[in-house]
């Protein structure tokens, strides 16, 4: 089953994985919120991590291709 998952990720595009994330965000927002106490370090951890993935990301990118184009993602319509 693991061995799928990672296929199945490597297959699917940014905007896909987003798109799959909110929506289990959605479906398990209620348990979310009533564990949220319980798990709150864990998650914290969890997303100082992450951002620090970002930075690496986000440094080793500009490394190599230089400053990204600007995005002004308030000037899009949010898809409904």
């Amino acid at each position: 089953m693991e061995a799928q998952e990672v296929l199945l990720q490597r297959r699917m595009s940014v905007q896909e994985s987003i798109r799959s994330l909110l929506a289990l965000q959605r479906a398990f927002e209620q348990q979310l919120q009533q564990t949220e106490s319980l798990f709150r370090a864990e998650r914290q951890a969890y997303l100082q991590n992450l951002q620090a993935r970002l930075q690496q990301f986000d440094r080793w990118y500009r490394e190599r291709y230089g400053e990204p184009a600007s995005v002004d993602c308030h000037s899009a319509e949010t898809p409904g």
